[in-house]
């Protein structure tokens, strides 16, 4: 049987999205949080803990002194964008679909992981509730190891359950979008298009917010 080893305690967004999308990929997998070395030598799959990113070889982890890599827009790579980069492509389809998650779920969780700001307040009073506020309800009232890993595991089917529906929701954007395009390309006057109702159009039709359709254009 697969073996997915994080680490015990405290647990952030990051670890247990990652750990989401692995028993994704790997259904029925065990899950065990450890820091023990030896466990973690012998694990299938390694994440967010034992310094080695190589995906070769399952291992997930981004605490190295060198990290584990930044993406083109200055975000680096958590435990969950280094599992999603290697299997989101299988698990939410075609490049736009694995995209659209990319940026809605995935990078928010590894830019607070790694502290990187991605909005500024404009009340310093008031601040938005975050999904890693959410999970660390799980937590909140946690004094050992074991109450650690029990709200680690009642938070996991929720997180995978959100990545499904993320992904569902993907999809259907994806298809929404390459629709308005074909009813694009098809419309001889462009300034009006008569599209379906309940259409997400904006990303195909205001150029400033394209950067998800990679349908081609004559």
């Amino acid at each position: 049987m697969t073996t997915i080893v994080t680490h015990n305690g405290y647990f952030h967004t990051d670890d247990l999205f990652a750990v989401a999308v692995l028993l994704m990929k790997f259904p029925g997998a065990t899950v065990l949080r450890t820091r023990d070395e030896e466990k973690i030598t012998q694990a299938d799959i390694v994440v967010d803990v034992g310094r080695i990113n190589d995906p070769k070889k399952l291992r997930f982890d981004h605490h190295q002194a060198e990290g584990a890599g930044v993406r083109g827009n200055g975000i680096p790579y958590a435990s969950v964008g280094l599992v999603w980069k290697e299997f989101g492509a299988e698990l939410a389809g075609e490049p736009t679909e694995v995209a659209i998650v990319e940026e809605k779920l995935i990078m928010p969780i590894d830019a607070g992981d790694n502290g990187v700001e991605l909005y500024t307040l404009n009340n310093e009073d008031i601040t938005p509730y975050t999904i890693g506020e959410y999970f660390d309800s799980y937590i909140e009232d946690a004094q050992t190891m074991e109450e650690y890993d029990a709200g680690f595991f009642q938070a996991l089917p929720i997180a995978q359950d959100l990545i499904r529906k993320e992904i569902s929701h993907a999809k259907r954007l994806a298809a929404d979008w390459k629709e308005v395009a074909e009813i694009y390309d098809s419309t001889e006057k462009k300034d009006i298009i008569i599209l379906p109702i309940n259409k997400s159009w904006k990303k195909v039709l205001i150029p400033s917010q394209a950067k998800f359709v990679i349908f081609p254009r004559p």
